[in-house]
């Protein structure tokens, strides 16, 4: 039973609490909020109370889409 849960569970997207998103981005918590207010980053969810989580697959594409931005040289003026 356990595995066919799994099984259907694979194409659903997750919820992510801070801790995660902060690893998988690489960001702080104050970072992830700034780009938050700014528009820049997948808006979290309130679950319950004051819990509250991001999509799995929201966060996984704001990562992708960083990946395709140019990394800006120190001391560079493009």
């Amino acid at each position: 039973m356990e595995r066919d849960m799994k099984q259907a569970d694979a194409g659903m997207p997750r919820i992510l609490r801070a801790p995660e998103v902060e690893r998988m981005t690489g960001l702080s918590g104050v970072s992830i909020w700034r780009l938050e207010k700014r528009g820049e980053f997948p808006r979290r969810r309130r679950l319950v109370g004051k819990l509250v989580g991001w999509r799995s697959d929201d966060v996984q594409r704001w990562i992708e889409s960083r990946e395709r931005l140019p990394v800006e040289q120190p001391g560079s003026t493009d």
